[in-house]
């Protein structure tokens, strides 16, 4: 924030208009970070977790290296479980907390991060049509229930059971 005080203090100096309420946010892109929202809370605004960089962190895996890239699996119970607890403290701090990044463009990946209590989502224009549609076609407090239960499977994955349970639920993905 040390440089965000001397730009503030450059533009004054230049008799430069600027909102000085201007909201701060920061961007989570690595798992020391994801879990220090109380720290943030005394110095920031809003929080957006960087899922494309935090995953990638968070599995010690390059999603696009084809070697080990089948490691990197958002819809591990164990990355939602991390992701929730993020959420859950930043809700904790009174922050707002986002997804920013590629899966949150994605209607199976959006479904689930909704379900765990993402509220905020911002994806590349693409996905914005598709998750719209998939946001109108479901049933949150059920979705989160599933969701729930099914992060506290021994799996790699749950991403075959979120896409039956859609199907089931007529979520359209």
């Amino acid at each position: 924030l040390q440089r965000i005080d001397e730009a503030k203090a450059s533009l004054r100096r230049d008799g430069l208009a600027f909102d000085e309420g201007i909201p701060i946010g920061g961007m989570i892109e690595v798992p020391a970070a994801a879990l220090a929202a109380n720290f943030f809370a005394e110095q920031l605004d809003f929080l957006s977790i960087g899922t494309n960089d935090l995953m990638q962190y968070f599995f010690a895996a390059d999603r696009g290296n084809p070697r080990v890239s089948e490691r990197y699996d958002l819809l591990s119970p164990s990355a939602l479980i991390f992701l929730k607890h993020v959420r859950d403290g930043a809700a904790a701090a009174g922050l707002p907390i986002s997804i920013c990044g590629e899966a949150a463009g994605r209607t199976l990946e959006a479904m689930t991060l909704i379900a765990l209590g993402f509220d905020r989502l911002s994806m590349p224009a693409s996905g914005i049509g598709p998750v719209k549609r998939m946001v109108r076609s479901m049933d949150w407090a059920h979705a989160a229930r599933f969701v729930e239960e099914a992060t506290r499977a021994p799996v790699s994955s749950i991403r075959q059971e979120l896409l039956t349970f859609a199907q089931r639920e007529g979520v359209m993905l």
